[in-house]
């Protein structure tokens, strides 16, 4: 028996001793089910699947992954894309759906304390007695994200142009280290100018520097109007020339969606909507129904000015529905595709030249790219779809290599809102250099034994 075959044997030992018996499973369906996330990417082999159902059961587990060397890897709803929780270097996997509270809500203060398994639709479902939300919505398919899951990859998601990342929703903390160390960093004050900024230290650490198992999330009052509308564009370069126009004009939108010709038609098609040809700009706006409807009317004059057809309300919404759907319809374009995908952001204004790029090169290869997100704030999705075992493969991963490299030479970034996981983690010096020896020191004092998540985010842990 390997060194590391006998620490998993001795965690196992230890963790039937200190839990109880529903707490674990090393079942063929558990550990098959926690293997994997929602990419393309190879799933992982855990040994032992454990559900803590509170901090302390946490921190116990964590004290003997540390004691045993054992691999210790946080998962939430799996809707990861980048390999965030797969078991890379097998071990125990914590899944925290059963620390699923919602343990208090503060209307005047406007912040809830959340488990970190709830998943966020169902927070909204219980914030909506209290006319709130809480703003970090995930489009496509990530319906089953936690609260935990959203802060610990720092996601955006349709609604941060006006409400900001996960990042910014997170007021305070209660985390266990990979020591085994229960800690509490920030807190309830609206403004705080007080020590280091621990909670945005550890949201998009994704379960790298310690576990979350209470969070203080900001909310918002639920706006009295939500209007949504959307422009058709001749090209691709010309909707992403509208969306800074749009931000240049200073209108207070609450979402600017951009998606390119192909995954427009591809949805359109899905959806039997009826469009014209052209590339999207979908808006969405929050406020008092007159300010929503002069505000949308201000934003549709300014896609005219720049070339766009503005769609009727109705078509809006069927639009606006296409949207929503579009990665799960481009996992449906071709049966049993590998979708290659890059997660990527950009200077506003360096998009269009961006987007230009993007279409050149894929007409090059021959290769079908569909590119959505949230325009308003610089995120791209880029996904190709490739057929299993097709040489095309190798073409759309150099053309995703080639993509984040030109994003970072516009100054922008490897992942803008679904992490580094196994994915990006080669990708990380091209944007960080030097500064990664002093990420993975803050790894070292966080996670001295590198137990927690290994083989992810940094590429020399």
């Amino acid at each position: 028996m390997s060194g590391a075959d006998q620490g998993v044997a001795r965690a196992r030992v230890e963790l039937e001793r200190c839990l109880a018996p529903d707490r674990l499973s090393a079942t063929a369906f558990d550990l098959d089910r926690v293997s994997r996330d929602e990419s393309s990417l190879p799933p992982g082999s855990a040994d032992l699947v454990v559900f803590p159902e509170s901090t302390a059961e946490v921190a116990a587990v964590t004290r003997i992954a540390r004691e045993t060397r054992t691999p210790l890897t946080a998962r939430g709803g799996g809707t990861s894309l980048e390999g965030n929780p797969i078991p890379v270097l097998g071990g125990i996997v914590l899944d925290l759906g059963r620390m699923n509270r919602l343990l208090d809500v503060s209307p005047i203060d406007l912040y809830a304390t959340v488990q970190p398994g709830l998943s966020h639709l169902e927070l909204n479902r219980r914030l909506a007695d209290f006319g709130l939300f809480f703003s970090a919505t995930p489009g496509g398919t990530g319906v089953a994200a936690t609260v935990g899951g959203l802060i610990a990859n720092n996601a955006s998601g349709i609604y941060s142009l006006r409400y900001g990342s996960a990042r910014r929703s997170l007021l305070a903390c209660e985390v266990v280290t990979g020591t085994g160390d229960v800690l509490r960093a920030g807190g309830m004050a609206p403004r705080r100018s007080s020590g280091y900024d621990l909670p945005g230290l550890l949201a998009g650490s994704e379960g790298t520097l310690g576990i979350l198992t209470e969070l203080t999330v900001s909310l918002h009052p639920v706006p009295e109007s939500r209007r949504r509308s959307a422009a058709i564009f001749p090209t691709d370069d010309a909707a992403a020339r509208a969306i800074g126009a749009l931000r240049l004009h200073g209108l207070d939108l609450a979402a600017i969606e951009l998606v390119n010709r192909e995954a427009a038609a591809l949805a359109a098609a899905e959806e039997g909507v009826a469009a014209r040809e052209g590339a999207l700009v979908l808006i969405e706006v929050h406020g008092s129904a007159s300010a929503a409807a002069e505000i949308s009317v201000e934003a549709g004059g300014v896609c005219r000015d720049g070339g766009g057809a503005v769609c009727s309300d109705a078509a809006a919404a069927q639009l606006w529905r296409c949207r929503e759907r579009l990665t799960a319809a481009v996992r449906r374009a071709i049966p049993d595709a590998r979708v290659v995908r890059a997660d990527l952001g950009a200077p506003v204004s360096r998009l269009p030249e961006l987007i230009s790029w993007c279409d050149a090169r894929r007409r090059a290869k021959n290769l079908a790219l569909y590119i959505f997100g949230h325009g308003g704030v610089g995120i791209l999705h880029a996904l190709l779809p490739v057929p299993a075992d097709s040489s095309a493969e190798a073409d759309a991963r150099d053309f995703r290599e080639r993509l984040i490299e030109r994003a970072v030479s516009l100054g922008g970034t490897v992942s803008a809102e679904h992490g580094i996981g196994i994915g990006n983690r080669h990708l990380m010096r091209l944007e960080h250099g030097e500064a990664l020896g002093l990420m993975s020191g803050i790894k070292k004092l966080f996670d001295p034994e590198g137990v927690l998540n290994p083989g992810k985010v940094l590429p020399i842990c």
